[in-house]
């Protein structure tokens, strides 16, 4: 089927179909990882978790200056995340079929705080697991999320320590976004060069990137981005963009534990079509909604995969057992989802009830607004100041060339496309917070990340500015 033959509409459907399709076989990797990981056993996965807590290196920290390790009280302990997968590892699955479809988590037993590990019960529960002579952590199955990183870490803490991990890890995901910028420069696709050094700098990648829990979903960021990249030219098949968004949706769903990566996606899908193909910026809208059909069905693919062959295996129907932990994460009473400590926190730092402002439409976007402009300080190098003058920065080119660029009979055809895909981009950033109202108020300190999106779109509307002036106007000033 041609492109030409098939219509939008056939190659929507066709997208699907992939979508679907990229499901299943990526899953099915997952699976297939997981019981060969499993083959491994936990003893010396155990062994090395035993020698990072004894070393210190479990408490290891780095901050979100790129290539500095630590940045005073911005150095956060790197594997507070990372203990929920460990624990994942570490938990005794009654069988094969278990440790192969399911995902178990350790919740800690209430004894006095381990300063060994870090503070989070995640930790405690790995501190716990690790110390036989000990309180004991209780084993509860966490499916509502496939959890991906589980096969990886057991076949990485079989092998390597932890400290190489980090490492290993922070350089590869940083490098990837550099790598992709390299290319892109080579390439002369400048927007795209200047996205992926953005989002290299400005995502808190240098911090985020050495976690097992953040990596691979900055890593298929890098590799949408290079797909972009290599896709330029007179005319990307479409099949190809429909192939990379269903590879996208699917990778981003096995790892994604709603910490931002999928708005995070959209939006570069949003700017990456609309990029890819410098002399027929018309067929944008085809272009995203093959890309973005394929990423959506994919995604959710992933999800009920997951979700229907642990049905199947358990006899319980998974879909209405976990429905409420969904709901929480929208509207509604946040209390279920808040931690104690978090909740006194926030009324020691800002003087305020994070329950009840979750509900007050007045005091609820000023409390969001202050919880994200503190935790801009990621994207900021450790500042909010930086942070946030960022982010006005990024926002405000993307509304200077906008302003300039709309009305203007002189610019170009391909300028006025990326803005309106820059636009659709933030639009799906709002979306995802209002519809994720109280996750977004919850998890400040990795949803921040979506930030980033501001300062791509403006990096990527200067770019296209620039550009612009070899046409027959300017939008610059």
């Amino acid at each position: 089927m041609t492109e030409r033959r098939g219509g939008t509409w056939g190659w929507i459907a066709l997208a699907g179909a992939v979508g679907a399709l990229a499901a299943v076989l990526v899953m099915a990797t997952v699976f297939a990882g997981s019981r060969a990981a499993a083959s491994l056993g936990d003893q010396r996965a155990r062994a090395t978790l035993r020698a990072a807590v004894a070393d210190g290196s479990i408490l290891e920290t780095r901050g979100f200056v790129p290539l500095i390790r630590s940045s005073g009280r911005w150095a956060v302990a790197v594997h507070r995340h990372d203990c929920l997968i460990f624990t994942a590892v570490l938990a005794a699955y009654p069988d094969a079929t278990s440790a192969t479809l399911r995902t178990a988590r350790l919740g800690p037993a209430a004894a006095p705080l381990d300063p060994r590990v870090p503070e989070n019960p995640d930790c405690q529960a790995l501190g716990q697991a690790l110390d036989p002579a000990g309180p004991q952590p209780a084993m509860a199955y966490y499916d509502r999320y496939p959890m991906a990183q589980r096969p990886i870490a057991q076949v990485l803490l079989t092998f390597v320590p932890i400290r190489t991990v980090t490492t290993v890890l922070g350089w590869t995901t940083f490098l990837s976004f550099v790598a992709v910028a390299l290319v892109a420069a080579v390439r002369h696709t400048w927007s795209l060069a200047a996205a992926a050094l953005a989002f290299a700098l400005f995502s808190g990648t240098w911090h985020f990137g050495a976690m097992l829990y953040f990596a691979p979903l900055d890593l298929a960021h890098a590799a949408f981005l290079g797909f972009a990249v290599m896709a330029t030219g007179e005319r990307p098949r479409l099949a190809a963009f429909a192939v990379a968004g269903a590879l996208y949706g699917a990778v981003i769903g096995a790892f994604e534990m709603l910490t931002g990566g999928i708005p995070v996606a959209l939006a570069l899908i949003a700017m990456a079509t609309a990029l890819a193909s410098p002399s027929r910026p018309q067929d944008w809208g085809r272009r995203l909604a093959v890309t973005a059909v394929a990423f959506c069905v994919a995604l959710a693919g992933v999800f009920a995969v997951k979700l229907v062959a642990v049905s199947f295996a358990t006899g319980t129907n998974l879909f209405v057992e976990h429905a409420p932990a969904l709901m929480h994460r929208l509207r509604g009473d946040i209390a279920p989802e808040l931690s104690p400590v978090v909740a006194e926190r926030m009324r020691a730092v800002l003087g305020i009830d994070l329950a009840a402002a979750a509900r007050d439409p007045v005091q609820g976007p000023l409390v969001l607004a202050a919880i994200y402009g503190y935790w801009s300080g990621l994207i900021g190098w450790g500042s909010p100041i930086i942070g946030c003058l960022v982010v006005v920065v990024g926002f405000g080119l993307l509304v200077t060339v906008s302003l300039r660029a709309f009305p203007s009979p002189t610019a170009s055809l391909r300028l006025v496309t990326v803005l309106r895909a820059c636009w659709l981009a933030l639009a799906v950033q709002i979306a995802w917070v209002l519809v994720f109202w109280n996750h977004a108020l919850l998890h400040g300190f990795f949803m921040a990340r979506l930030l980033v999106v501001p300062v791509l779109c403006g990096a990527v509307a200067a770019v296209e500015a620039l550009r612009d002036r070899r046409g027959a106007g300017s939008v610059l000033p």
